[in-house]
């Protein structure tokens, strides 16, 4: 018989989209520290749905990924995605775009989860309107996509970026 233990914790991330021509950067990672402590920020041009999300948000966008140096529970995913939400709806401007879109998700020893607020056939709901999409499984020390995950986090250098962040939690290593 199995026994019930606590979950192991993780590492907050944001994967951020903006509009560096109306919202600055250092406005963004202000935003980000005013709810977590900022462990590791990496820039990536990487993002094969640009195009998609050019369209809602006007160009250009630029790319950040922002980590938190502190771990947290599972449990509070769906508080992050709500104040995500938050964050992006203070942000519209005429015709509902936003200037700001921010991924959060949770980097954990076995996996990383990316919050939703969309339901489809491969995520978990966790409640308050928040689903949990499983966006990369560990296998040998690595993190592995799936047939879902998507194309912006196939990048290898995007997961290598995740899997160095992974090796801080897996060594018990602090961010600096």
């Amino acid at each position: 018989m199995s026994s019930l233990a606590p979950a192991s914790t993780g590492l907050v991330f944001c994967s951020l989209l903006y509009r560096p021509d109306l919202v600055t950067e250092s406005y963004v990672i202000d935003k980000f520290k005013k709810k977590f402590e900022l462990g590791f920020r990496f820039y990536h041009s990487f993002c094969p749905m640009m195009e998609y999300y050019s369209k809602e948000m006007g160009e250009p966008l630029s790319r950040l990924w922002l980590v938190s140096r502190d771990t947290c529970e599972r449990e509070n995913l769906v508080d992050y995605k709500h104040w995500a939400h938050e964050w992006e709806q203070s942000t519209l401007q005429e015709e509902e775009r936003r200037l700001v879109n921010c991924d959060v998700g949770l980097i954990l020893p076995d996996q990383m989860l990316l919050a939703t607020g969309k339901p489809y056939s491969h995520r978990v709901y966790l409640k308050d309107g928040v689903y949990g999409e499983l966006t990369y499984t560990c296998h040998d020390g690595d993190y592995q996509c799936l047939p879902w995950t998507y194309p912006d986090y196939k990048n290898d250098e995007v997961i290598q970026f995740f899997n160095v962040m992974r090796g801080f939690l897996v060594e018990g290593r602090t961010i600096i």
